[in-house]
């Protein structure tokens, strides 16, 4: 009989070819689990929440000032590739829809195992720093960015994928991101499953990161379980 595998998918939250990459790895690996990165309170309301992005869009696109979404002003905005600018606030969370999609279409269950708590201090942390026009906390993406086309824009966040020194950071007691005690809550919250096979589809600051990671913290626990970066999955051959 199998042991027990657990595999964590680490994602980049604003990943353009997201959702065929995750859709590809999730048919590869048919897991009869999927937990996800996220509280059920944001996962039942998604659809609240996607109306709450495609105002804000609107905003980005007729802002005369700063807005609470954003630290840019009008000026900068129309300097910016609009189309990489719309798929970019388009393409945020793109797990929820794509893990939401599978489950319905292929009767498996699934489990959030972040507590809307610290998502909600994550989110209330990063809005004040957009405000103030600080992005040092959670690495927030330079408006040049926003000016390339959605090609190099993609390769941008390849890049991120390849860049390990751009998540693989001590974490401290003091990070704004929550990443410890979101990562051990995660882990408890799996550890809780019975399956034969569970996959969690997850940031990639919270499997690769330094310790404690996920991945450090599940074999803590003398779990089977292997990593992959969302990216990785174009090189596989889904036979």
């Amino acid at each position: 009989m199998k042991m027990e595998e657990i595999i964590l998918v680490g994602t980049v939250h604003v990943d353009i070819k997201g959702p065929e990459r995750l859709r590809k790895i999730l048919e590869i690996e048919r897991p009869d689990v999927i937990t996800i990165e996220c509280a059920k309170e944001y996962f039942d309301n998604y659809i609240e929440f996607k109306n709450y992005l495609d105002k804000k869009k609107l905003m980005l696109k007729y802002a005369t000032r700063k807005i609470e979404f954003t630290s840019f002003n009008q000026t900068q905005i129309l300097e910016f590739n609009k189309e990489t600018l719309m798929k970019f606030f388009s393409i945020t969370y793109f797990e929820i829809i794509t893990v939401k999609e599978y489950v319905e279409n292929n009767n498996v269950k699934i489990v959030c195992v972040d507590k809307q708590k610290y998502v909600d201090e994550v989110h209330k942390t990063l809005n004040k720093n957009l405000k103030k026009g600080i992005s040092s906390n959670f690495s927030i993406f330079p408006p040049s960015v926003f000016k390339m086309s959605l090609e190099y824009f993609q390769k941008f966040i390849d890049g991120y994928y390849s860049d390990e020194s751009q998540y693989k950071k001590n974490i401290s007691k003091e990070d704004p991101s929550k990443l410890l005690d979101r990562n051990k809550h995660s882990v408890d919250e799996i550890l809780k499953i019975k399956a034969k096979k569970i996959l969690h589809v997850g940031g990639v600051n919270h499997i690769y990161n330094n310790s404690p990671n996920m991945y450090e913290l599940l074999q803590e626990k003398g779990k089977r379980v292997r990593r992959i970066k969302l990216i990785d999955v174009d090189d596989i051959e889904n036979e």
